[in-house]
């Protein structure tokens, strides 16, 4: 063979040699198979990277700002200031980041009870320089050093409600809420126990609990509570106008349960019936406050005529046995008692009837003024310690000037009671006479 075939023959493989490199370096192809009527694979190589869908759009971002996304009603101290004051203002001469911290200290603490925190504002700051570290509201038992200690009283709501904090300059203490009555009315079961963390433990270990009963009132807004105390309930007793702080026990004296008023901690109430809570404050009642001195004869005879009347009027009026229930007292909104023999303090609460106590000479004229109207009175209300007597009466207040002829409607209904296991027996079903 010749150089030059030879030289030929090596310039070709080095040819081959590249163009098999050249190749190599290509990127891969995608070759789907579909199939056309035949059974027969057709391919249709398409390209990494190749885009098959519509064009991407350039147009820009739309910016938004954060103060696009800030309720101008709900508090901020960032974005909305004026929205954390109920006046719609912070007060003037405080500086705000003096208080700003305790204020969300204090939220977060209304939390605890349930009370959501964007719904809590302020209502009055004001500064204070606390006697000493316990800022105004010492516990019992508890030592506090005895140095000047500046800081707030902050009053604050929510809901409706009215919450009032004592501060230092990094510390709260919730003090609680202004008086209200929640519940007035007797202790008619009592219960002691070990301090347990049973509950809430927010509002303290539960130490017992009781079970109240009374009336609505104007001033109240439940008839009947069983209510759990805890260490951090305040009890006081009332005498003379004064308070003086008891403890659970006073309570109880002997077989004698007290009269109280009883302030609910704050957050709801497991609407229940009775209702269920936790005390935050209990004032034991003097005779001089309308109620009777714990552990006399004078408060179990209050306490059992509460309960004989409750038994008299639910026989009448909620089993409906009186007689001419249905031909007169169902179409009543509303039914009048007299006040003859009872007192307001004895007076219950009943589903579905609704009681109004007049004196005698109130029925008369309303009678008068508007037309005759049949009502119920306790002709005889007798009560011991052991036994009890009743009669009830159904009876027409008349006009003045009426011509109306009532042969219906009179009854006097006639029932003895005793005790027993603590509580009251009828001794027979009523007895009515008809005249």
């Amino acid at each position: 063979m010749s150089k030059r075939v030879v030289t030929a023959v090596r310039i070709l493989i080095g040819v081959v040699a590249l163009l098999a490199v050249a190749c190599s370096q290509q990127p891969d192809v995608k070759t789907p198979e579909s199939t056309d009527g035949s059974g027969s694979n057709v391919t249709a190589p398409v390209s990494i990277g190749e885009t098959t869908g519509p064009p991407v759009s350039s147009e820009p971002p739309v910016m938004v700002s954060i103060l696009d996304t800030v309720n101008p009603n709900v508090c901020s101290w960032m974005h909305a200031i004026n929205a954390c004051f109920t006046d719609g203002q912070p007060p003037a001469g405080i500086p705000l980041g003096e208080y700003t911290g305790l204020f969300q200290m204090a939220r977060e603490h209304l939390e605890q009870f349930g009370i959501p925190w964007v719904s809590v504002k302020i209502l009055d700051v004001e500064k204070v320089d606390w006697g000493d570290a316990s800022l105004g509201n010492p516990e019992p038992g508890m030592m506090y050093a005895q140095v000047i200690t500046p800081g707030f009283k902050m009053s604050l709501t929510a809901d409706g409600g009215t919450y009032i904090f004592h501060t230092s300059i990094d510390r709260v203490v919730f003090v609680g809420q202004p008086w209200r009555v929640d519940i007035r009315g007797l202790v008619t079961e009592i219960q002691k126990t070990d301090a347990q963390n049973t509950g809430n433990l927010a509002f303290g270990r539960t130490i017992g609990s009781i079970l109240v009963e009374g009336a609505i009132e104007d001033d109240t807004a439940y008839d009947k509570a069983r209510i759990r105390v805890t260490d951090r309930t305040r009890i006081f007793q009332q005498e003379e106008g004064e308070r003086h702080q008891v403890t659970f026990d006073s309570l109880k004296n002997g077989k004698a349960l007290a009269k109280v008023e009883v302030q609910f901690t704050i957050g709801p109430v497991a609407e229940s019936y009775p209702i269920q809570t936790t005390a935050a404050e209990i004032v034991i009642l003097s005779q001089s406050s309308g109620g009777v001195p714990p552990g006399t004869d004078a408060d179990v005879t209050e306490r059992d005529k509460a309960e004989i009347v409750r038994l008299a009027l639910q026989w009448a009026l909620v089993d409906k046995k009186i007689p001419d229930y249905r031909l007169y007292f169902s179409e009543m909104e509303d039914i009048i008692l007299s006040a003859e023999n009872i007192e307001a303090d004895v007076l219950p609460q009943m589903p579905g009837v609704n009681l109004t106590l007049l004196q005698p000479e109130e029925i008369q004229r309303k009678a008068d003024e508007e037309r005759d109207f049949l009502y119920l009175r306790f002709l005889q209300l007798e009560v011991s310690n052991s036994e009890a007597k009743v009669s009830l009466d159904s009876t027409w207040a008349v006009a003045k000037d009426s011509q109306e002829m009532h042969h219906a409607g009179y009854a006097r209904c006639n029932a003895e009671y005793h005790r027993e296991s603590g509580g009251w027996e009828i001794n027979e079903p009523f007895l009515c006479v008809v005249p």
